[in-house]
């Protein structure tokens, strides 16, 4: 009874009366779910089969904003309220088709300039025709992490390209940001396959005086490129082909595929035939490869490297790159014939730095110094000789490319069996070794060991200075016994002897500024000394000299002897380009040789005033001083008319009393000719030479 009363009292409520409400809350809760579920798959599949057209607006503005620049997905002459031919799938790997995507020149480009490619209105950049782009959403993800951004696949039915670039460098192919956009690094593209049917590109670039046209195509059978026009107003022409399908992803993640390349531009020709793993970046590259042309500055320059101005050249060798991103170029140069010199080395180029930097060895069986005459300032070309010549110069006052040193850092060694400095030389210097080094636009030639003939030696360094408008040069060289017989080119007759010989030693010192080596010499300061020891030289000049007419008739008739050299010694001081000698003298056992004057290296005039005083008797002398005016390159030899007057007057005078009388003033005694003083100028010089030698 009890527990039917409680049951049936209204009061009390049963346990499962909430709960159920609960579970309807949730029900219908769910239902809800699943009907927003239904509904965002049902639009999910609706943009699916539609393409999403409504983001194409969108998109339009966020990549013109990412890029500071328009981008539409219409042609370019198209009206903005034209619905685009564009279609988005985001199930699976994210595609994009577009039947048009045009890009803009920035804001602020220059007016385009013709030609463009057809199809390509002024005032854009590119259009492309039936685009089909592939990347995966994790790819896409890694992208806004920071990494660079892959895409799987990109094809092209058609594109149209106009690069151009001013000569203050702004180019409308450079992606620049918004001013709102995050100022996050823009990461590399990496592409895993591209085909394209057809792409038509020009190109204009000022600083590189490049005008071309280039017709190109990717696809399954390989790259194919054609390209003509000129560059620095010479005929360019380019063509690019592979014989399989190529790679363009990351390097490493694919095979080498072979390529073959021909580049003709002006008189400058390349032949490559490789392998190539990452086209677009040059990575994993391993070619072969003939160089030729008018100079190696001409290579350098599109390259951004310095590289000297020499005569023509043909180079052939192995061009070698690591697939990994930062990975430095390997040049393995077999031969490079440069004019008459034959040259090799291997050599590191480092293009990932900040300034790119070149190191290796540079060897060579002969290197002619003519051939590297342009790079110190030697007329190129005939025309700039033959002006040089009918303006009476000599020193080399073409322009150095100052600017050019300052593109990149360098050290080298160098090491070359011999040196030819020209045909005023016997022989050449064999063999020369350097290190040379490129900083910041200070170029250095030091630890320079050179020998020359047979036991000769010449050391010390050269430096230049291109920081400034004006090129500082220093120069600190010393030669040590070097053997005039052996090194200079002395033309006597069949069987006569060399006209002067012995051990040369001395060193100079020299510092100047300019732009040419004319303007260097001309603003020189500095010393040179020089001393010759074992030495002899020809009687019959020294004689001729001196004009001992008895002594040289009588040289001409037995023959002539080589004098024994007491000494033979010169200490020039050099102030403003003006060479003064302080002291300049030739000693022998039958003359004494004295030199004064000045040589002006700013204007190459000649004021120089040799002296002969006999030692020994002569019965026939003039013994007057000879003087030397002029410049380097049209030098004046005469006699002191003063001092020949002054010996002929009176042997005129006495020969109208007797004819033998007229001898009695050309007799000379000689002045009998210690040497002592010539030893001690000869020792103190040399001394002073060797303790700035030792200080080295």
């Amino acid at each position: 009874m009890m527990n039917e009363g409680i049951a049936a009292d209204p009061a009390v409520r049963t346990p499962t009366a909430a709960p159920s409400r609960r579970f309807l809350l949730v029900r219908r809760m769910a239902a809800g779910g699943a009907a927003l579920l239904v509904a965002a798959a049902a639009a999910l599949a609706w943009g699916e089969w539609r393409g999403w057209p409504w983001l194409a607006g969108w998109s339009e503005g966020w990549l013109s904003g990412q890029l500071g620049r328009e981008l539409r997905w219409r042609p370019p002459e198209a009206p903005s309220g034209s619905a685009p031919g564009w279609r988005l799938s985001l199930i699976g790997p994210l595609r994009l088709q577009a039947a048009d995507l045009a890009v803009a020149d920035p804001a602020g480009a220059a007016a385009a300039r013709p030609p463009a490619p057809e199809g390509l209105p002024a005032g854009w950049t590119l259009h492309a025709r039936d685009l089909d782009l592939r990347l995966r959403w994790r790819d896409l993800l890694a992208w806004r992490r920071g990494e660079p951004l892959r895409i799987e696949q990109v094809g092209i039915g058609h594109i149209a390209a106009r690069l151009q670039r001013e000569a203050d460098g702004r180019a409308n192919w450079l992606l620049e940001r918004a001013a709102d956009a995050p100022a996050r690094p823009r990461p590399a593209v990496q592409i895993g396959t591209l085909w394209l049917r057809e792409g038509r590109l020009a190109i204009d670039d000022r600083p590189l005086a490049l005008q071309a046209d280039a017709v190109f195509s990717l696809d399954e059978r390989g790259v194919k490129l054609r390209s003509g026009g000129r560059w620095r107003q010479q005929p360019l022409s380019l063509a690019l082909e592979t014989g399989s399908p190529l790679p363009w992803i990351a390097a490493g993640a694919a095979a080498p595929v072979g390529f073959a390349l021909s580049l003709e531009a002006g008189a400058t020709l390349l032949r490559a035939q490789g392998r190539v793993r990452d086209l677009l970046g040059l990575r994993g590259l391993d070619t072969g490869f003939t160089l030729s042309g008018p100079s190696l500055a001409r290579v350098g320059e599109p390259l951004g490297l310095t590289l000297p101005t020499t005569a023509s050249f043909r180079a052939q060798g192995r061009l070698l790159r690591e697939p990994a991103e930062a990975s430095p170029w390997r040049l393995q140069l077999a031969q490079a014939r440069i004019g008459r010199s034959e040259l090799s080395g291997d050599f590191v180029l480092d293009t990932a730095a900040a300034r790119p930097q070149l190191g290796g060895t540079l060897r060579g069986r002969a290197l002619w110094l003519a051939d590297l005459g342009p790079a110190i300032g030697v007329p190129a070309q005939a025309a700039e000789r033959q002006a040089a010549a009918a303006d009476g110069r000599i020193l080399p006052d073409r322009r150095f490319d100052l600017p050019s040193l300052d593109r990149m850092d360098a050290a080298l060694t160098v090491s070359l069996d011999r040196l030819e400095l020209g045909e005023a030389f016997a022989r050449p210097i064999a063999p020369l070794q350097a290190r040379l080094r490129l900083q910041q636009a200070v170029l250095s030639i030091d630890e320079l060991a050179a020998r020359v003939g047979s036991g000769g030696q010449i050391t010390g360094s050269i430096g230049l200075d291109a920081r400034g408008a004006q090129a500082r040069w220093t120069t600190a060289l010393r030669a040590t016994g070097v053997p005039l017989e052996d090194w200079l080119r002395q033309t006597r007759a069949s069987g006569a002897g060399p006209w002067i010989s012995g051990r040369l030693s001395g060193d100079l010192l020299m510092q100047g500024q300019g732009r040419s080596t004319a303007e260097l010499l001309a603003s020189a300061d500095g010393r040179l000394r020089l001393g010759i020891t074992q030495g002899r030289m020809s009687q019959l000049a020294l004689e001729a000299a001196g004009i001992d007419v008895a002594q040289a008739l009588g040289l001409l008739l037995v023959g002539d002897r080589g004098l024994p050299l007491r000494c033979a010694v010169a200490d020039l001081q050099v102030r403003d380009g003006t060479a003064t000698p302080r002291v300049m003298l030739v000693d022998t056992p039958d003359s004494l040789v004295v030199v004064d004057g000045a040589l002006s290296l700013a204007t190459e005039q000649l004021m120089l005033r040799a002296r002969v005083r006999p030692h020994d008797f002569s019965p026939l002398s003039l013994r007057t001083p000879i003087d030397v005016r002029g410049t380097l390159a049209r030098p004046k030899v005469s006699l002191d008319t003063r001092g020949l007057v002054q010996r002929l007057l009176p042997s005129a005078l006495l020969a109208l009393v007797t004819p033998a009388a007229a001898l009695l003033p050309l007799l000379d005694p000689g002045d009998g000719g210690s040497d002592a003083g010539c030893r001690d100028l000869a020792s103190r010089l040399g001394t002073a030479s060797d303790r700035r030698g030792a200080g080295r």
